[in-house]
């Protein structure tokens, strides 16, 4: 869960990063042609592309352990965790290909400072978890007979 927590905070850094880039080609090209700013970002927007694979198949591969505790609360915070990082995908797809429109730039940072928080509270409940054997006093999900 860790690792999820520092893939997630370098993401967001490399994003600042890609932002920066995106001010200064906006800049040097009058703010015009918008849909040739992508197009012309270096080597830290494919880092950070690269990144939110890695970060998706980390989080689906926790997200189907943490599944497997069947504390409900915790399941809560694992769904959440994927709704967040579905919609920052979204987010992140349509700035990339659809000339960055300006409208999605803060909302995909704001889904990933949730995500970020969400993942965080996970690591909580999972060390209450371990700690007292219940997720915030939650009953573990009954099987199905």
């Amino acid at each position: 869960m860790w690792g999820a927590l520092l893939l997630t905070f370098v993401q967001i850094i490399l994003g600042t990063q890609v932002r920066e880039e995106i001010d200064r080609i906006a800049s040097a090209a009058g703010y015009g042609h918008r849909s040739t700013w992508i197009e012309a970002l270096g080597s830290v927007f494919e880092a950070h592309r690269t990144l939110s694979a890695i970060l998706v198949l980390a989080n689906v591969y926790i997200g189907f352990q943490l599944w497997q505790l069947e504390a409900a609360g915790l399941r809560q915070l694992v769904a959440a965790t994927g709704v967040l990082l579905g919609l920052e995908l979204v987010a992140g797809i349509t700035l990339a290909y659809f000339a960055l429109p300006a409208f999605v730039q803060p909302v995909h940072l704001t889904l990933a400072t949730l995500l970020f928080g969400t993942q965080f509270l996970t690591l909580l409940a999972l060390r209450r978890l371990a700690r007292v054997g219940t997720f915030a006093g939650a009953q573990p999900l009954q099987e199905a007979n």
